[in-house]
């Protein structure tokens, strides 16, 4: 028995100390396909890291594919937070990006701060978030932006369409 012990605690032993203490990536809470990524609403900040490895990816959407369980999802936030969206970041080539719309997430006006050098971006779609016409602001450079989607946002104002209005 030590024999076959011992090869597995090396093995162990040479994973990154990230992936022993749960930070790593949870495969169950993420589907990539081709050049997209799905998030199920079960996602972390931990699981948009996988980001990180794939800058090819053109589509993201953080809202499924699995359904959810709670019978008023809206009460039922994702565990996703701006530090999640940094990771978003790391896909330059990324033209399509879409946020829930039936739960909500902790992603802020600094969360959409990380979207800054996403120059192919050109659908974004957001509900239930915490965005602000100082949030919206920071999409202005985005000049091949053609669907501005911001659904159940409270907290935005008519004076975000006028950012909005030099989006064109």
């Amino acid at each position: 028995m030590k024999r076959t012990l011992i090869p597995i605690i090396a093995c162990l032993s040479a994973l990154p100390f990230a992936a022993l203490a749960g930070d790593a990536p949870n495969a169950a809470h993420v589907v990539l396909k081709a050049k997209n990524a799905y998030f199920g609403r079960a996602a972390t900040d931990n699981d948009m890291a996988i980001l990180d490895d794939h800058p090819e990816l053109i589509y993201v959407n953080i809202s499924g594919p699995d359904s959810w369980n709670p019978s008023q999802p809206r009460n039922t936030p994702m565990p996703i937070t701006d530090a999640g969206i940094a990771h978003v970041a790391k896909c330059p080539k990324l033209a399509f990006f879409h946020l829930s719309h039936t739960q909500p997430l902790a992603v802020t006006d600094d969360g959409l701060k990380h979207l800054a050098n996403l120059t192919e971006l050109r659908e974004f779609t957001a509900g239930l978030t915490q965005f602000s016409d100082a949030g919206i602001a920071n999409l202005a450079p985005h000049v091949h932006l053609r669907i501005l989607e911001l659904d159940l946002q409270s907290k935005i104002t008519d004076d975000a369409m006028n950012t909005v209005a030099t989006m064109t």
